[in-house]
């Protein structure tokens, strides 16, 4: 299960990782769960947290780059203490409750809000995505 925010300062990478998203989710909806939400430019970047077998919780830590011009992953915390564990699994449970379900209709207000006008850099996206897949 994959909850992912979408850059809208970022418009060429939030709709790739949505169309990527989008067709997986299809592929394989017994095996993916995903939703999303945009943040807009000046919103404080969440990090990012994975669990592991219950028990096993990696922390992604950012840091901004200058070379690149946004927040990158940087460093990482590692618990192992299944107490944190579990409240972080709660905590996924909510916000993915609180999200919704990624169906046409959230893709489509996602969509929406991304606000991708060019049609070459949609095409181009969209062959990345077929590429990645095939």
């Amino acid at each position: 299960n994959i909850i992912s925010y979408l850059d809208l300062n970022d418009k060429n990478s939030s709709f790739y990782w949505l169309e990527l998203a989008r067709r997986i989710t299809s592929l394989y909806p017994d095996k993916y769960n995903f939703t999303a939400y945009a943040i807009a430019h000046g919103t404080l970047v969440p990090f990012s947290y994975h669990t592991f077998d219950n028990r096993v919780t990696l922390v992604g830590l950012r840091s901004y780059s200058l070379d690149l011009g946004r927040a990158t992953m940087s460093s990482a915390i590692i618990f192992r203490n299944q107490k944190i564990t579990e409240r972080y699994i709660l905590e996924f449970t909510e916000s993915y409750r609180k999200l919704g379900k990624f169906d046409d209709d959230k893709f489509s207000e996602l969509l929406n809000q991304i606000h991708l006008t060019d049609l070459n850099v949609r095409k181009e996206c969209m062959k990345l995505v077929d590429k990645l897949l095939n």
